[in-house]
């Protein structure tokens, strides 16, 4: 259970009143640890504070300059993450400015992996690139630089990951790891790295020619937005610099001229103009990664410089498919961490929470650690296991630990790692698994001390009536944004109100709107983000609630945004004693004859049978509610089992629960693909989910998987809006790493429906099933 903390009293100094500060501003600031007047000045307005710079870049500044000059080839190789996306747009787009001969690469996630490869290397530097430039990447590629020299060609690293025992054989190294702890860069993700060099480039270029296009004369107007999108995604500390050039970029955003990004925007539908950081992190971030995880990041970085209309609504639409698959995939993730948890809650116990499973799908188990950190208030590192046992995990951290630093403890027991404060990646071999657990574990508490054990906390900063909410109220706290590690988001909260509804929201109805009253009838709505599924509030008594603010815009509108985060209950309930009414009757032994003799005895008998056995009953989106229920048909998960009980509503189940064949993925494919043909030539390519669910007696997310599967092989268009499947014969790209995701995750989602169908049968208890 997580404690709520009280704000603690804080007077506010006389010197703070030529601030002209909303009270509650100038505490924040106060208990921050923002005590003088100059250091709230820095952080009001950091756009105000001179600008720094890495103090040896001017070597990286000659040898670009050098390859520029004589004509050479410049190779910019990034990373595929949005900040390494950010970074290859940013310094490709700064030397094309500049008249630079670029080109520019990316590894693909599916096959390579982080970092600089030897063997896609090579193709490059035979194609004629004679500088290579690292963005984002590169701080601990020994082997690649090394073998770059050896072929007379030049390397500068630009990156931001934590250094390595030595550092590579690079011309010139720029990285705010080999900076002291107070300088004001410190902070830089690897955009912010980037960005500096190409602000030196154009600071040594203006120096020179008076004209050469508006980016030399307007770097931050040009490049700000890059360098926005990169900081928030990576979760950089918004703290000096890092921070000013985060708020600079996200004005630049609601501006930009970027042709992809305004695209990718009205596709999503969101408000450029009232952009913030939120913005970023949930729209244009996931968005972006979704392409690097499930895909070739690559064309982002065309995506991101176009100046073709065309051109960005195609990739922007590409786009946003693969965010819809990285979602479903995230979801199906998220639930079996879940439900790891509630079978072992013990894990929950340590000072993180470290799982694994070999049908994850290695390109969302970050995003998965992410959400528990934000529900459990812990780290977490989720691993994916392949076939020769070795577990490839992602680690997401909590503000105030290193989580890099953590995992390097460990090293021994590692095939390799890397990462920064806050995100880190690791391999390791399955056997190590829990002796890197529980070491760990002590690393943990040997940096956050006794509270890496403690119960979670949630620190309020003030509490409020629902009067008190307003727009004026958001617009001050707007004084402190943009909001991230390093400077959260402030947390409000209310006491003693009632939930007066609460509905269901989004394309796939994942989000809840909850509408709350105050004893005075003051109402409040307040979003849920992803809470669909969740424990909501009681209805029939008092609870306090926590939530964020902010002000958005809905046609043309101004209007306050409460995004829920969590609530308390503040009276007992009325203890309610009811009967069991729900009788189970066990016929698992007994034949198909005995389901026809009780439907004689039973007209009005709701027979759920799927699959093969579908004309023996109804399928699960077919039921209406009576008395008497039979489940011929063994359940695919216990959500459907249910969902089925939920609609039927019986006072007796007779259960007899035969399990349809077993199918491994390959079979399961083809016997999908098969109905999608018959939809095709019988139907006019028009199904639905439910229906085919239902004609394979398996769950709606195995056929969602399934379905994309078949997409992404380019054999078939497939659109699902909703339950609604629309199929055509239209070739579509081919997408391979898509594909081995999507297997891994079908893979996983049949094994768990074997192993319920085969609990099913054999539980001795059959009423534990129903509870």
């Amino acid at each position: 259970m997580t404690r709520w903390l009280d704000p603690h009293p804080v007077d506010i100094p006389a010197s703070f009143q030529d601030l002209g500060l909303p009270p509650l501003i100038a505490q924040t600031l106060l208990r921050r640890g923002i005590s003088r007047l100059e250091e709230a000045e820095a952080f009001l307005y950091p756009e105000k504070n001179p600008s720094s710079q890495f103090p040896d870049i001017e070597k990286a500044v000659e040898y670009v300059n050098l390859a520029i000059r004589r004509g050479e080839r410049i190779c910019v190789w990034g990373d595929f993450d949005v900040d390494g996306q950010t970074s290859t747009a940013l310094l490709v787009q700064t030397l094309r400015a500049l008249n630079a001969n670029v080109v520019y690469y990316i590894p693909v996630r599916g096959r390579e992996s982080h970092g600089v490869h030897i063997e896609n290397l090579k193709p490059i530097l035979d194609n004629g690139a004679r500088l290579l430039l690292t963005c984002d990447t590169g701080i601990t590629a020994h082997e690649a630089i090394d073998y770059a020299n050896s072929r007379g060609v030049d390397v500068i690293v630009t990156d931001h990951h934590d250094l390595g025992e030595t550092l590579p054989n690079a011309k010139a190294i720029i990285n705010p790891k080999l900076l002291p702890e107070d300088h004001p860069l410190k902070n830089l993700a690897g955009v912010g790295v980037a960005y500096k060099l190409a602000e030196a480039l154009l600071d040594d270029r203006r120096q020179t020619i008076d004209h050469i296009s508006s980016i030399v004369h307007r770097p931050s107007s040009a490049l700000l937005d890059l360098v926005a999108l990169g900081l928030i995604a990576d979760v950089a500390l918004l703290q000096n610099e890092t921070r000013s050039l985060a708020k600079k970029g996200i004005e630049q955003l609601r501006n930009t001229s970027r042709l992809g990004l305004r695209v990718m925007a009205e596709l999503a539908g969101a408000n450029l103009e009232t952009l913030t950081e939120e913005t970023i992190g949930f729209t244009f971030a996931p968005r972006l990664n979704a392409l690097g995880r499930l895909g070739d990041a690559n064309p982002a970085v065309e995506l991101l410089i176009t100046n073709n209309p065309s051109r960005a609504r195609v990739l922007a639409a590409q786009i946003e498919g693969l965010n819809a698959q990285r979602r479903m995939l995230t979801k199906q993730v998220y639930d079996a961490a879940e439900n790891q948890l509630r079978e072992n809650p013990n894990l929950l116990t340590e000072p993180a929470i470290v799982l694994s499973h070999p049908n994850w799908p290695g390109g969302v188990v970050g995003i998965v650690a992410n959400k528990l950190v934000e529900r459990y208030h812990k780290p977490a590192i989720l691993f994916t296991e392949s076939d020769d046992g070795i577990l490839r995990g992602s680690a997401r951290s909590i503000e105030g630990l290193h989580i890099t630093e953590a995992i390097a403890t460990q090293k021994e027991l590692l095939l390799g790692f890397g990462g920064h404060p806050m995100a880190a990646g690791m391999s390791l071999q399955k056997d190590n698994l829990t002796a890197f657990r529980k070491g760990l574990g002590k690393a943990i508490e040997q940096q956050l001390g006794e509270i890496a054990r403690e119960e979670p906390a949630l620190q309020i900063d003030a509490w409020l009536g629902l009067p008190d909410l307003s727009l004026s109220l958001a617009d001050s706290l707007e004084l402190l944004a943009p909001f991230g590690t390093g400077n959260p988001e402030l947390t409000l909260a209310t006491r003693g109100v009632r939930l007066k509804s609460a509905t269901e929201i989004g394309k796939t109805k994942e989000h809840i709107r909850l509408t709350v009253e105050d004893e005075n009838g003051n109402s409040q709505s307040v979003l849920w983000w992803g809470g669909a599924g969740e424990e909501l509030p009681p209805t029939d008594t008092k609870f306090d609630i926590a939530y964020s603010l902010r002000a958005t815009s809905y046609r043309g509108q101004r209007q306050l945004n409460l995004q829920f985060q969590e609530f308390r209950v503040v009276e007992e309930r009325p203890i309610e004693v009811r009967e069991a009414r729900l009788e189970i009757r066990d016929l698992r032994l007994e034949s198909a004859s005995s389901l026809a003799a009780l439907q004689k005895q039973s007209p009005a008998l709701q027979i759920w049978a799927e699959g093969a056995d579908k004309a023996k009953g109804r399928a699960r989106f077919e039921f209406a509610q009576a008395d008497e229920f039979a489940i011929y048909t063994t359940p695919p998960s216990p959500a459907e089992l249910r969902e089925a009980l939920e609609t039927v509503k019986p006072k007796i189940v007779h259960v007899f629960g035969v399990p349809p064949a077993e199918e491994k993925p390959d079979d399961f494919l083809k016997r999908l693909a098969g109905l999608c043909k018959f939809a095709l030539n019988n139907k006019g390519g028009r199904t639905t989910v439910h229906e085919l669910a239902a004609a394979m007696a398996s769950r709606e997310i195995a056929v969602q998987l399934g379905l994309e599967w078949l997409a992404a092989g380019g054999q078939l268009s497939v659109q699902i809006e909703d339950d609604e499947v629309t199929l055509s014969r239209e070739k579509q790209e081919k997408n391979p790493y898509l594909q081995a995701e999507l297997f891994i995750a079908l893979r996983g989602v049949l094994n768990e429906t074997s192993s319920y169908r085969k609990y099913f049968a054999t539980a001795e208890d059959l009423g534990k099933l129903f509870q």
